[in-house]
């Protein structure tokens, strides 16, 4: 919980100092889809051939928004506070076994992007980047053929760090003066996940590895 009010502080911090006196502001609400996948690293297995593959995880991400606008040269700094559900889905091949492996992880998101707006025929267009941090407060973890394992929540400090941070970049249109929609991908700089997969048909510990977030988003945003 104290973790989750220092995120609200530094929102509010970014909101009152970073932002030059003469912008303009606009509030809304950001929502949209995210597709989830890991860059993985250190995997390794106990004596017993193995593949390990990825694959994407969908969830979903919404919150208040808030943009800062420089007129006439339409630079400006958008900084949202969003609940996102990020995760991964793994297919292990062990040769004695095989499984699939899916994590849920519930995240509250502040990503902070520097973005430029600028005329594209008969709409606007906007390009943004910037760094977003993450805590994750919740996740659920499903296993299937697997033996004596069913799916249930998780001991996130099990498996998950606290927080992540990485970067974005986007880009997206803007209709009628308040509606954006847009994509987003973000590089998770953070070991956000350390994966320890047990099962004791085949000996206790089979294989450990590590993950990075990597994000690509469907954006959609109102401003009032």
């Amino acid at each position: 919980m104290r973790r989750i009010n220092a995120f609200i502080a530094a929102f509010a911090m970014t909101l009152l100092t970073v932002v030059p006196a003469q912008a303009q502001l606009s509030t809304g609400i950001k929502g949209g889809l995210n597709l989830t996948n890991n860059y993985l690293s250190d995997f390794s297995a106990a004596g017993v051939s193995n593949t390990l593959s990825a694959k994407n995880m969908t969830g979903f991400f919404i919150g208040p928004t808030a943009e800062f606008t420089i007129p006439i040269i339409g630079l400006g700094l958008e900084a949202s506070l969003l609940y996102s559900q990020k995760g991964s889905s793994y297919d292990i091949d062990l040769g004695a076994a095989s499984f699939t492996v899916k994590d849920k992880v519930h995240y509250i998101d502040l990503p902070v992007n520097l973005k430029y707006k600028f005329s594209l025929l008969l709409a606007g267009a906007y390009v943004s980047a910037g760094p977003y941090m993450s805590y994750a407060i919740s996740g659920k973890r499903s296993l299937s053929d697997m033996v004596g394992i069913t799916t249930g929540e998780i001991n996130k400090s099990n498996f998950y760090d606290d927080v992540d941070f990485g970067i974005n970049v986007g880009a997206g249109v803007e209709l009628l003066s308040h509606l954006q929609v847009g994509l987003q991908y973000s590089w998770g700089l953070n070991e956000a996940a350390k994966n320890e997969i047990t099962n004791g048909s085949l000996g206790g510990a089979v294989s450990n590895f590590s993950a990075k977030n990597r994000v690509f988003s469907v954006t959609a945003a109102y401003y009032f």
